[in-house]
């Protein structure tokens, strides 16, 4: 499924620390082969590579590739082993929490597992189509269609040993993610034409714990799965996964996306133009970013929040710029 893009002038309230942009330590242009067309979704993960570098992995066209941010492309996935290969355009591209594994999905509802040191894993046909997809260990999660576009459910797949059973659900969902310990998974809409909707479900008892309609913009397991996340109407809230609320904290800032410490006490979120750093114990913001060259929908963080990763595309010269910044928490 596609996700929407949506251009909103989002209000600057309830700033408790702001600062200048932070330093750029890496920049990378990538050319990319053919035109840009709009139906084209780009992923793109950072992290610590090897001694202190730092990579994009991008799904362009049938192939994945590492680029080093500043640098050279370092791997090419799929192209390594032409069998291996996706046959059509790859739609979706998924790490798992460890980084040890990901997915890709292509047009053709093809599913791929790659294990970062071993290649291919498994491929998978799946009848239906594929929306947003996760991955933990050797489960997989994704959102499935019917050819009209109503939704099927969720499935969870156990490709090692090849079961599955489905999650049965009428809500067009755009998101799906375990939580770290695979014991819980969550899918959400945000509010963009329609109402958005969080659901979070038990995997052992396959049972609904929460579900809320509300103007949800995006969510998050803590890194100790003891804990949700979301943000919307401009809070963010917290839920234990026994779904009993923690909090409702007023930010005043619409954000993005969720990326948590390793010891969970923080969030580091982006909206267009700022970075946030918010206590996760009390919803509040500790610090505030401002960055006032371009809009920061497109931007991911590390898995310790201490660098972020911008990506821009220019439709004329068919270009992907990648930066990164080291943040000053």
């Amino acid at each position: 499924m596609q996700k929407h893009l949506i251009f909103l002038v989002w209000a600057f309230l309830g700033v408790i620390y702001s600062a200048t942009a932070q330093e750029v330590i890496a920049k990378r242009t990538v050319t990319i082969t053919g035109k840009i067309t709009s139906s084209v979704k780009k992923h793109f993960l950072v992290d610590e590579y090897q001694k202190g570098n730092f990579y994009a992995r991008i799904a362009l066209g049938n192939n994945i590739h590492d680029y080093l941010v500043n640098g050279e492309q370092i791997k090419t996935f799929s192209a390594d082993v032409e069998s291996d290969k996706h046959s059509k355009r790859i739609n979706n591209l998924e790490i798992d929490a460890d980084k040890k594994s990901f997915v890709s999905v292509d047009e053709s509802n093809v599913i791929k597992v790659w294990g970062n040191a071993s290649g291919l894993r498994a491929t998978i046909q799946e009848k239906l189509m594929v929306g947003d997809i996760a991955i933990n260990g050797s489960k997989l999660a994704y959102l499935t269609f019917n050819p009209s576009g109503s939704s099927a459910g969720i499935k969870v797949y156990d490709y090692l040993g090849k079961k599955s059973f489905s999650l049965k659900t009428n809500d067009l969902f755009m998101e799906v993610r375990f939580s770290p310990d695979g014991k819980y998974l969550m899918a959400y809409k945000p509010n963009i034409l329609d109402g958005g909707k969080i659901t979070v479900w038990d995997l052992t008892t396959r049972k609904i714990i929460f579900s809320e309609t509300t103007n949800i913009q995006t969510a998050d397991f803590t890194p100790n799965s003891k804990y949700f996340v979301y943000e919307a109407y401009k809070k963010i809230y917290k839920y234990g996964v026994d779904g009993k609320q923690v909090y409702s904290s007023e930010i005043g800032v619409e954000t993005r996306k969720h990326t948590f410490s390793a010891d969970s006490k923080y969030i580091y979120a982006n909206g267009f133009y700022q970075f946030l750093k918010i206590d996760a114990e009390t919803g509040k913001i500790v610090k505030q970013i401002e960055y006032k060259k371009e809009l920061l929908d497109k931007l991911l963080f590390s898995s310790d929040g201490m660098y972020a990763l911008k990506a821009t595309e220019n439709s004329i010269t068919n270009e992907v710029n990648l930066t990164v910044f080291k943040m000053d928490w």
